[in-house]
């Protein structure tokens, strides 16, 4: 049985039954966030854990629901079923273009498929027109604010999320399977 200590960055979870000190193995809370434990990271006697660097000041790394491969195209107003997922730097507006058409054909399932791609793609925001409310759940408990725009040109809602005129979602805004 694990133990948790504390679910601030450091807390150590441990196979013992006393907290403190440095385990032969164990739990450590990497980050955490209002109380919630968003990293953990395996510790081993004598290892030491630290947190990578996070993006510079001003910089992140969003994802945008597209129609296009690049910047060009229009807002894709479906999330699980957008065309294309981008990951875009907001520093530079670097893009790494994600197809989405096994999302696009799924009977069931589109919006956590495309959920966990913005997890591992490293984005700590999304911007779509719509979100449905497992898929919302998910990118949520990876610590990803859901912003919701309306339909229109990328570099237009682009502007928009820089100009802080989107604010995040507090829940999804569709049903499931819409």
């Amino acid at each position: 049985m694990i133990r948790l200590c504390g679910a601030e960055a450091g807390a150590v979870a441990t196979s013992g039954s006393a907290c403190g000190g440095r385990p032969d193995w164990g739990v450590t809370v990497v980050r955490a966030e209002a109380g919630a434990v968003v990293a953990l990271a395996l510790v081993l006697a004598g290892d030491d854990v630290r947190e990578e660097d996070g993006p510079e000041e001003g910089q992140m790394k969003i994802a945008i629901t597209a129609t296009t491969p690049d910047l060009t195209g229009r807002l894709d107003v479906r999330f699980g079923r957008a065309r294309y997922l981008l990951l875009v730097d907001t520093s530079s507006h670097s893009v790494e273009a994600v197809d989405n058409s096994a999302g696009k054909s799924a009977a069931q399932g589109a919006g956590i498929q495309a959920a966990q791609t913005v997890i591992d793609g490293g984005a700590s925001a999304l911007i779509t027109g719509n979100c449905g409310p497992k898929a919302f759940r998910a990118l949520e408990a990876a610590g990803i604010s859901v912003f919701l725009a309306e339909e229109g040109s990328l570099t237009e809602v682009l502007d928009k999320f820089e100009r802080g005129e989107l604010k995040p979602s507090a829940a999804a805004n569709v049903g499931g399977h819409w």
